[in-house]
């Protein structure tokens, strides 16, 4: 196990596929994962699956960049309360209405809250309503395929 800053715990909160914190004393005890189905299985079975485990100093991060279909559960007093975890909605391809050429663009819908995201050229648009969403992307690309 190793202590950490707090810029280093948000740059593993973007690499890691899923991942349980449990906040006790001012410390965020990270437990990561390959993935959410071994990450439920440590859960559910108690199994000792996990990837890697570090100690931080407790800090708030943001889970806007966290990799697609990665979960990250949030335990205080071995109480889960607050779950994030970005799933692939739609992926595609757009044009800017400012200029031309083809972009890729992904959207991503947060699976617990009302968010939506926007990645195109390597940066992240983050919106908490699906018709906000809607309004940039209409306001700013043109594309054919339903939303």
């Amino acid at each position: 196990m190793s202590i950490l800053t707090n810029d280093l715990l948000q740059q593993r909160v973007n690499e890691l596929n899923s991942a349980i914190f449990k906040i006790m004393d001012g410390k965020v005890h990270l437990t990561g994962f390959y993935n959410e189905k071994r990450l439920k299985t440590h859960l559910d079975k108690g199994m000792d699956n996990w990837m890697s485990k570090g100690l931080y100093d407790f800090s708030d991060v943001t889970f806007k960049n966290i990799r697609n279909n990665a979960l990250f559960l949030i335990m205080k007093d071995d109480e889960i309360i607050e779950k994030h975890k970005y799933s692939v909605y739609k992926q595609d391809t757009v044009e800017r209405k400012s200029k031309s050429g083809p972009l890729i663009l992904t959207i991503r819908k947060h699976e617990f809250l009302d968010e939506w995201q926007i990645t195109v050229l390597k940066k992240t648009y983050s919106f908490t309503t699906k018709s906000e969403m809607i309004d940039y992307m209409n306001e700013n690309f043109k594309f054919d395929f339903e939303i």
